[in-house]
């Protein structure tokens, strides 16, 4: 009798102790749900984390490109800009030509206009030599036999010349000094003008080139920044991915122990119901026996 309550005793501190274990697994397995989530919660924010650093990518990627199109766009419209300039300037030089042709055209024409009056001038003196020529008696006294003659030639072309010198003074030229003179201002100050306008063109030019230099210059720049963040964010992503595979490595290890602990807490469960069973048989043989 003692020796069954003996066992019993033992029976019953044994399966307490299993009792505290099932317990303490339970608690270790509660933990471990607790960590999973935990590290499940983590995982869905390296994913966001990934997601947004996948993103900032695409973002900067986009603005790379962006970057690149507004310069081609900024290096087409200068170059439109500069050949507007340049046929700005053609028509200007073509313009100043044209007053140049018309000018030379004007001076011309007043030069024949005075090579008129210069022949007419010299008409006049030949006219009057000859006559001083023919109406002076020779020495021995006698005229010329055809005096008569030559004197009305020479009144004649004394006539003509007098109408041609008050027709040249009557007469207006054909394009007149204050014609000219206002052409000439005009020229110098399309030149002006001109010069002007190219120098304006040229200071807006190079405020142009520089500008475009200057962005040049940034563009390497920004683009190293945009590399770098680019560089640092995904270096980010894998530590804390790396990160991760730890902590979800530890937790398979802990699930392992506690599925082996669970396991052996069975198993002896099963061997405590078989000796719970040999004992009560081993009682109840005793218990016939002594009876017997």
């Amino acid at each position: 009798m003692a020796l069954k309550l003996k066992i019993y005793q033992d029976a019953s501190v044994e399966l307490d102790e299993l009792v505290q274990e099932n317990t303490a697994l339970e608690l270790d397995l509660a933990n471990i749900t607790g960590e999973k989530e935990f590290i499940q919660g983590e995982s869905e924010k390296l994913k966001e984390g990934i997601n947004e650093i996948q993103g900032n990518v695409t973002k900067n990627t986009e603005e790379a490109r962006a970057l690149a199109s507004h310069k081609e766009a900024k290096e087409r419209t200068f170059s439109l800009a500069q050949d507007r300039q340049n046929k700005e300037f053609r028509e200007v030089e073509n313009e100043n030509k044209r007053l140049q042709e018309q000018l030379d055209k004007l001076d011309y024409e007043l030069s024949l206009i005075n090579s008129d009056l210069k022949n007419v001038e010299d008409d006049s003196e030949v006219m009057k030599n000859l006559n001083e020529e023919f109406t002076t008696p020779s020495k021995n006294g006698i005229f010329d036999k055809n005096q008569e003659k030559l004197t009305a030639r020479i009144h004649e072309l004394t006539a003509t010349v007098s109408c041609l010198k008050s027709e040249a003074k009557t007469a207006k030229p054909k394009v007149s000094k204050a014609e000219i003179e206002k052409a000439q201002r005009e020229l110098g100050k399309t030149s002006q003008r001109l010069e002007l306008e190219q120098s304006s063109r040229q200071s807006s030019l190079q405020e142009k080139q520089e500008l475009l230099a200057q962005r040049e210059r940034e563009r390497p720049r920004l683009e190293k920044i945009m590399k770098d963040n680019a560089k640092w964010e995904l270096r980010q992503s894998e530590m804390l991915f790396d990160e991760l595979k730890k902590e979800k490595k530890e937790y398979l290890i802990k699930l392992q122990e506690l599925n082996r602990q669970v396991k052996e807490r069975n198993r002896r469960d099963i061997n405590f119901k078989d000796t719970a069973s040999e004992i009560t048989m081993r009682s109840t043989d005793n218990s016939i026996a002594a009876f017997n």
